[in-house]
């Protein structure tokens, strides 16, 4: 295990690293660009993969997305959006925010139609405090 943080001279050591390798601050517009091509490039990616044309609909990673990314996603041609928010139901109602979805929690997931799924009550009772925090 590395003590780096418990040398006494570690904060001398970092700035001589970071010194040794400079680097460069974003601005707004090189930030959105940037974003914007990767959503973009996504989308295109899904739709070759799917043979089609008509992707609309993403999850934000992690579920969490701001006001700009909310609107560059908008921009890349996507309609929808799932994320998560703090208070609220899990099922995606008619009035929801299009970009503001709500995922499902992950261990719903395998209740999905599919091969080799699970029922509601049977991904009840795998969940543990550990992966109850994780979704």
């Amino acid at each position: 295990m590395n003590h780096f943080f418990l040398r006494p001279d570690w904060e001398k050591a970092l700035r001589d690293t970071a010194a040794r390798y400079p680097g460069r601050f974003e601005t707004d517009s090189q930030r959105d660009q940037r974003i914007l091509s990767e959503l973009t490039a996504a989308r295109h990616e899904l739709n070759h993969r799917l043979g089609q044309d008509r992707t609309r609909q993403m999850c934000f990673p992690w579920a969490i997305a701001g006001q700009r990314a909310v609107a560059l996603a908008a921009r890349a041609g996507y309609g929808t959006a799932f994320a998560d928010r703090l208070f609220g139901y899990r099922a995606v109602r008619a009035q929801d925010p299009p970009f503001r979805l709500m995922r499902l929690r992950h261990e719903l997931i395998f209740c999905l139609p599919g091969q080799n799924r699970c029922t509601f009550l049977q991904a009840r009772r795998t969940v543990t405090p550990a992966s109850a925090g994780a979704a």
